[in-house]
Parts: C-alpha cells; sequence; structure tokens
C-alpha cells in the first residue's frame, strides 16, 4: 500500500462529508477528527510560547555574555596598574 499524506484542508474537508451521513461511525470519526485538529492547534500554540520564551532569555543572556566579554576586553587592554590588586597582585578574573 502507498503511503498516504495528510492535510489539514483535506480533514476539514472530510469532516463535512462524514457529517452528511447519519451513521453513527462517520460521526464519531468527524467527531475525533475536530477533536484531534483542536488539539493539535492547542499544542502548536504552546509550542510556539515555549519558542519564544525560550528565545527571547536566550537573547537576554547572550546580551549578558556579550557585556561580560566586553568588559574582559577592557580589562585585557587596560594598563596594569588598573588591573592589579592591593597586594600587587595581577587579577586573573575581573569582573564588572
Amino acid at each position: 500500500m502507498s503511503e498516504i499524506h495528510t492535510y489539514p484542508e483535506m480533514d476539514a474537508k472530510l469532516v463535512k462529508i462524514l457529517r452528511i451521513s447519519e451513521n453513527p461511525t462517520s460521526l464519531y470519526a468527524a467527531q475525533r477528527i475536530e477533536e484531534l485538529e483542536t488539539e493539535n492547534q492547542r499544542l502548536r500554540d504552546a509550542l510556539g510560547k515555549i519558542q519564544k520564551t525560550y528565545h527571547e532569555e536566550e537573547i537576554k543572556s547572550l546580551k549578558v555574555d556579550w557585556a561580560q566579554c566586553a568588559w574582559k576586553m577592557y580589562v585585557a587592554a587596560s594598563p596594569k596598574e588598573f588591573n592589579q590588586s592591593t597586594d600587587g597582585q595581577v587579577n586573573k578574573e575581573v569582573t564588572p
């Protein structure tokens, strides 16, 4: 048997055809298709919100990373007297 591809547009047409019938099996199938389409859309919407939130959090963390990177580059380029602790040791980890 060949592979069958499904599409939401075809599901909507099938539901209309199945609802014409008074056959309980056809009515059940139509109802089930509608329920699955609704659930699929709800899950897609939830996934979209999760991805958007993750993307926003990822951007925030990148901004922090870039700020830290810029600060370290500034410190590395600064004269040594600005990069020394009070005991005369060179600071290896300097944070903003």
